[in-house]
């Protein structure tokens, strides 16, 4: 049996319900209202969050390969999202060490039009992988 689509949705007004997003809006379910341990309003709403927001990250992923990969499956991801972050950072200094430089030779009339056009288009190369940033 396939499970129901991603995206989930959680609505703050029934906090403890989760939904699917198709035309009806359907409940997929419930935290914690049926439990042999009756579970806090507060705990119930962050277990209906946490559910939507993890089926909602591994969209796209097979059921089978979650089970399979267990949280090795989710820790190299937010690896790579650190290593994204560091990288930007990096780039984003790089760009603007460039860009003062273009700045620097433009003010002192440095005759080096190849090195101004040469780190020109290293900036347009930066911006280009930060996603055309500024």
């Amino acid at each position: 049996m396939k499970h129901t689509p991603e995206p989930w949705f959680y609505d703050e007004n029934r906090p403890a319900n989760f939904y699917s997003d198709d035309d009806t809006g359907s409940i997929i379910g419930e935290c914690g209202r049926y439990a042999f341990v009756k579970r806090s309003d507060d705990e119930r709403r962050a277990n209906a969050r946490r559910i939507v927001a993890c089926v909602n990250a591994c969209e796209g992923s097979t059921t089978e390969d979650l089970e399979r990969l267990g949280k090795d499956f989710v820790a190299p991801l937010i690896n790579l999202i650190d290593q994204r972050d560091e990288l930007l950072t990096a780039i984003t200094e790089a760009e603007n060490i460039a860009v003062d430089s273009i700045r620097r030779m433009r003010a002192a009339h440095v005759p080096c039009a190849d090195l101004i056009k040469r780190t020109e288009s290293l900036v347009q190369v930066i911006r280009a992988a930060k996603g055309g940033a500024a």
